[in-house]
């Protein structure tokens, strides 16, 4: 059975013994062409920036290119236990190619996925990622562009899975995102086996409190069993180890918008066999989108209430190291909470958040308004043939993790692609009309990957406050 490892028992965190080098782009085709005069100790997660930052090799007031030269992370894995193993990656940004003892095992071209890579590992073992350099190849022809956005600089960006911070002069400091910002680490699987691991709450119109569990689970288990609160459901499993369970809580205390009610939070416990393995809190809300007697209108709805939406846009908490640890985020957030704000959105050009974004915004009652980020080529593939890359990349924008990924338990309240980048998109889709029946395929082919996502066609009309990490 394939899929996504559920890290349910832990995972080892690679973050020590990285060092990086930088060479010029295309030097070095593998890490024996490597020279290892210049090597300097490099933080993971993290990027370049941070990296020579701390070597007072980078001034972030007086910046300099960071995607000219290609930049290598090297890690010899020296306490790792011998034997099958999974190396997830977590987001690298942005052109890498990842190499175990010398032999290359990935190419990623997107900084928004996750990689799970099967590996066999002995003692001793080095693990290198190579960033090349992007600029290179972003002067390569492609196609046609007749829309063209005047704040991004250069326009092969719109060719490339990234984020843009960094590349809109006048916006935000010109530093480029390089390096693996997301965790490295490594799972040890054993039987029985997790994978899939999905939660979904749901509030009914009566007051009964829903969550909606699944999992696969490979090996021989005897009982699978879901607790949220006091109360507690057995799975059900089918022939081919997936389990699914619905669990139903009368009169649940809900969630709420700060601004309105408390956000109630329950913790959910997964017990396989007796034993129990937390999956974080959730909260049960009702959300809808409520359109008026004459279908035009457009605001939020929470457990039947109007929301009137007040919030900022997010950016990052510190554009040098693209921080995604909740140290970094809760101070922001509790400004955000402290100035009556309900709602945070996340733009298309900047960078899908850590969990630990997600958590804090349920405890503080914010909603989370959340860009599918996309290039505009990419969409244009998305809306018209739903590729295999395309989905994907989505499931990947929603990972099947349950209460400990993403926020599924509540705060991500609305997923959307802005009207921005698909206008973008328009130019590049042909005639308006075809354009409208492409886009509107979109709720369709991809909709159904989550069951918390709400394809929408343009922003919400919040108001928002524009602040900078």
């Amino acid at each position: 059975m394939q899929g996504r490892l559920a890290d349910i028992s832990g995972d080892t965190l690679q973050s020590d013994g990285w060092n990086l080098v930088l060479t010029d782009a295309g030097a070095c085709a593998s890490p024996a062409d490597l020279s290892l005069s210049a090597v300097i100790p490099a933080p993971v997660p993290g990027t370049v920036a941070e990296a020579l930052e701390k070597a007072g090799l980078f001034d972030r007031e007086h910046s300099h290119p960071l995607n000219e030269r290609d930049a290598w992370y090297l890690c010899r894995l020296v306490d790792v236990n011998a034997g099958d193993a999974v190396l997830r990656l977590e987001g690298l940004a942005t052109l890498c190619e990842v190499f175990l003892n010398g032999q290359k095992i990935l190419v990623s071209e997107s900084m928004f996925e996750t990689h799970d890579l099967a590996v066999h590992l002995h003692g001793g073992y080095e693990l290198a990622l190579c960033f090349r350099a992007l600029k290179p190849g972003l002067g390569e022809p492609g196609p046609r562009a007749r829309w063209r956005p005047q704040m991004i600089t250069p326009q092969g960006l719109r060719l490339v899975r990234t984020t843009l911070l960094g590349h809109m002069p006048g916006w935000c400091p010109e530093i480029q995102a390089v390096g693996p910002g997301r965790p490295v680490s490594l799972l040890y699987p054993h039987e029985p086996i997790v994978r899939h691991l999905s939660l979904r709450p749901d509030l009914l119109e009566d007051g009964e409190g829903r969550p909606y569990a699944s999992v696969s689970i490979e090996g021989y288990v005897s009982d699978v069993t879901l607790r949220c609160g006091e109360i507690e459901q057995a799975f059900e499993r089918n022939r081919h180890g997936h389990c699914a369970a619905i669990l139903k809580i009368p009169r649940v205390t809900p969630w709420w918008p700060h601004t309105h009610e408390i956000p109630h939070l329950h913790h959910v416990t997964l017990i396989i066999d007796d034993v129990e393995h937390p999956l974080g809190r959730t909260g049960f809300r009702r959300l809808a989108i409520d359109r008026c007697a004459d279908g035009r209108d457009f605001c939020l709805s929470v457990n039947g209430e109007r929301i009137f939406c007040r919030g900022a846009v997010w950016t990052t908490a510190d554009i040098g190291r693209l921080p995604g640890g909740r140290d970094d985020y809760e101070p922001w957030l509790r400004l955000a909470a402290g100035a009556d704000m309900n709602i945070i959105r996340i733009g298309g050009t900047m960078a899908y958040e850590t969990p630990d974004f997600f958590r804090p915004c349920d405890e503080f009652g914010l909603l989370v308004w959340q860009d599918f980020s996309s290039p505009i080529s990419t969409i244009r593939k998305a809306i018209r043939l739903g590729t295999p890359m395309s989905r994907r990349k989505w499931r990947s924008f929603f990972p099947p993790r349950g209460c400990r990924h993403h926020s599924q338990s509540l705060a991500a309240a609305a997923k959307s692609i802005s009207r921005r980048r698909c206008s973008a998109c328009r130019s590049d889709c042909g005639r308006a009309r075809s354009w409208r029946r492409s886009y509107r395929r979109l709720p369709d082919r991809f909709g159904g990957m989550s069951p918390m996502s709400s394809i929408r066609p343009s922003m919400a009309p919040c108001r928002f406050l524009r602040i900078k990490g």
